[in-house]
């Protein structure tokens, strides 16, 4: 089986989940994953679980999941509009072996879908002014119920149908059932009287699973999603009527991934039921059907019109075994055709064999339906970059946001005729007259880009990036999704990973000589939603906790830290990450004296860094001075033992000066100025004596100086004291 697409997925049968249809039909075209199979085929299978990433807050379409069914297709075009009456056509193959019972007639009952078909609008000016659907296919026609009450915002948006039984039942395995399905509008209003004629109405439909035998009910048929738009259409004058085309065409335009899951094209799938093959179709004469598509025009700068091609394919784009993909020039004025592809075109053909060749490339590479059975065809455009990049996704957006259509991008596509210029034997001629459209092969298809959730990224961008495009926070880290993916570069879909801020120290100078309390702050302030700026977005995933913030040695020289040693470390809890407040342990002498560190912050899961402030350690020894009685002022830097260990750059003041004009010990302060913003105050001894020498300090020399000069004094005051007491006596 081919991959499936995966997005909007829960537990098979376990987990509900509430779809938009109108969301569906993009997410399921966008994100490949395996194929998951909605019905078995032999009794007792193992149940097959689809990935465990469940959708939220979808209201329209209650179901379990998406996967596969019996279906082979089941797409809806748009035919024409005529007064009060707009046509449809609902077409489906079914290979047998899916059970679509209803499960429920209860509304209020989240399997009440099971078992139906589904038709969804999105544009109120329309949906409320439908008075009625109904689906015919032979003898059987069923009357479309309106899903939401009448009166109410959504009251004409969802139509719903049980299948079993129905114009839409397949009645035999193996066979093509073509629904045509009537809307009527209120009041016999047209489009021209509800302002609609120049606009393009979105339309999305899709089938659930039932009950019965082995089929898991309530699933979405991958095979079913099909979108389109109603429109004014183009009066052609010269209509062709066709057997390759009687049936009608559909088709769906999908972005799809490579092998490396880089999301860098755009497919636009169509599906036919030709009832004779082409070469033998009328009209006949050896015409070459010339396959025309309308591209939108916000997309053409984005497209590398070198690697655009068309080619046979499966029904998810896939080109079928052996087949050729043709070339296809850039458009002119918005419209691409195979006309100038050599090997599809009568433009240069000039024998009998030339036209034959021709015919032949197209039944056996595009066309390649045989009588009565089913065909797809695929138009791929290589995107010049990838989806996956932020500058390319955020481009794309910008361009989107010109749309006038409802918020999608309309493909329009159509088949023509086209008969040699001149006369060659066995064929016919137009002498150059314009081509002339096969009747019923006039369809369409479209992407949608709408921003459902408001947080700035178009839905299939989201579905990409594997985001949820109904919530602003996927993932629950307090930062919309558009600015994880547009700006940080971050997952949206996982909570520990986003951009913390700078973080901040309280000081950021300690002495590495004792144990140090690093303490300071890594906030993740509260962030507005985008979709409502009057709230905040609350962090709501514990998994978006335990910031982490690290400090590393630092070399200034280099202007570098060395992530491979961690100094200390610390991690922000859930609970605290608003204020973010933390505290890490510094061990004493970890970090050698006069070195640096700085410290960075993490998102939890390591990712991310940001830089913080840059620590200093220095731990300044003091030395006491002595000097002499009126000396002058020592130099500062006397005052410290170490200054070799210190900052080249460091500066040394006295806070007060000590007073050398007065005997003793006096205390005294060292400002170290370190040239960072960082200081520090050393308090010293100085001590005052007589006879000693500036700046001598105590040591044994000195001491024995001193005791000797302290001697010689004492022993002159003495006598001078014993003369003066002799004279006195005399007196």
């Amino acid at each position: 089986m081919k991959e499936k697409h995966k997005q909007m997925n829960s537990r098979l049968g376990m987990k509900e989940v509430g779809i938009k249809l109108s969301s569906i039909v993009i997410a399921i075209s966008i994100i490949v994953a395996q194929m998951i199979t909605a019905y078995a085929y032999e009794e007792g299978s193992p149940p097959i679980k689809l990935p465990n990433r469940g959708t939220r807050d979808f209201r329209s379409v209650t179901a379990n999941g998406i996967g596969m069914t019996s279906l082979a297709y089941a797409g809806i075009t748009f035919v024409k509009a005529q007064g009060d009456t707009i046509t449809l056509n609902w077409s489906n193959l079914n290979y047998g072996g899916t059970y679509w019972k209803i499960v429920t007639e209860n509304k209020e009952d989240s399997y009440y879908f099971a078992g139906r078909y589904v038709l969804e609008f999105t544009d109120p000016e329309f949906y409320q002014n439908i008075e009625s659907i109904k689906v015919k296919s032979g003898v059987r026609e069923d009357t479309m119920e309106n899903y939401y009450d009448v009166g109410t915002e959504k009251d004409g948006s969802l139509w719903t149908h049980a299948i079993a039984g129905s114009a839409m039942w397949p009645g035999k395995t193996n066979s093509n059932t073509i629904a045509t399905v009537t809307i009527k509008l209120k009041n016999g209003q047209t489009l021209d009287d509800l302002g609609l004629k120049d606009k393009k109405i979105k339309f999305s439909s899709m089938w659930l699973t039932g009950h019965g035998g082995t089929t898991v009910p309530n699933f979405i048929a991958e095979e079913s999603i099909s979108s389109g738009y109603i429109y004014d259409k183009t009066k052609e004058k010269d209509i062709h009527k066709s057997n390759l085309t009687m049936d009608g065409f559909t088709a769906k335009a999908l972005i799809e991934g490579s092998q490396e899951n880089k999301f860098d094209e755009i497919r636009t799938v169509h599906q036919y039921k030709p009832a004779i093959k082409y070469e033998s179709s009328f009209p006949g004469g050896g015409y070459v059907a010339v396959i025309e598509e309308t591209f939108p025009a916000e997309l053409t700068d984005f497209i590398d019109w070198d690697n655009v091609y068309i080619y046979s394919s499966d029904t998810y784009g896939n080109p079928t075994k052996n087949v050729v993909k043709t070339r296809i020039d850039k458009p002119k004025d918005g419209v691409i055709n195979t006309f100038n592809s050599p090997e599809m075109s009568h433009k240069n053909v000039k024998t009998n064999s030339d036209v034959a060749k021709v015919r032949s490339y197209i039944q056996s590479n595009v066309l390649t339906a045989p009588a009565g059975g089913v065909g797809f065809y695929t138009i791929s455009y290589k995107l010049k970059d990838s989806l996956k990049d932020p500058k390319a996704a955020r481009k794309l957006i910008e361009a989107t946001k010109q749309t006038e259509n409802n918020s999608f991008l309309p493909f329009s596509s159509r088949l023509y005729a086209d008969w040699p210029d001149k006369q060659i034997f066995g064929f016919a001629k137009d002498d150059g007259t314009p081509w002339k459209i096969l009747e019923n092969s006039e369809h369409n298809s479209l992407l949608d880009v709408r921003d459902t959730d408001g947080d700035g990224l178009i839905d299939f961008i989201e579905y990409q990036f594997g985001s949820n495009p109904k919530l602003v926070d996927t993932d629950g880290d307090g930062v919309p999704d558009g600015q994880e993916i547009l700006e940080d570069n971050t997952k949206p879909n996982d909570a520990s990973d986003y951009l913390v801020k700078e973080p901040t120290a309280q000081k950021t100078k300690y002495n590495p000589s004792v144990e140090n309390k690093i303490k300071g702050s890594l906030p993740k302030p509260l962030i507005k939603n985008p979709a409502k700026p009057e709230e905040d977005l609350k962090v709501t995933d514990q998994k978006a906790g335990d910031a982490i913030v690290r400090l590393y040695p630092y070399d200034p020289k280099t202007k570098k830290y060395d992530e491979k040693r961690v100094l200390a470390e610390v991690k922000i809890p859930f609970d605290k990450l608003e204020k973010g407040e933390y505290e890490m342990t510094l061990a004493a002498n970890k970090v050698e004296n006069s070195s640096k560190g700085q410290i960075v912050a993490y998102a939890p899961n390591g990712e991310h860094p940001i830089k913080g402030p840059i620590l200093s350690f220095y731990n300044p020894i003091r030395r006491n001075l002595q000097v002499e009685l009126g000396a002058a002022v020592p130099n500062a830097k006397e005052g410290i033992e170490n200054t070799s260990s210190l900052p080249e750059n460091a500066k040394y003041t006295w806070k007060k000066d000590p007073d050398t004009g007065k005997l003793g010990e006096q205390r005294a302060t060292v400002i170290v100025d370190y040239g960072d913003g960082n200081s520090d105050e050393v308090e010293i001894t100085v001590k005052v004596t007589m006879g000693v020498p500036v700046g001598v300090h105590d040591g044994g020399n000195t001491q024995v100086l001193l005791i000797l000069l302290g001697g010689i004094l004492l022993g002159v005051y003495g006598l001078v004291q014993i003369n003066r007491r002799q004279t006195d006596e005399s007196v």
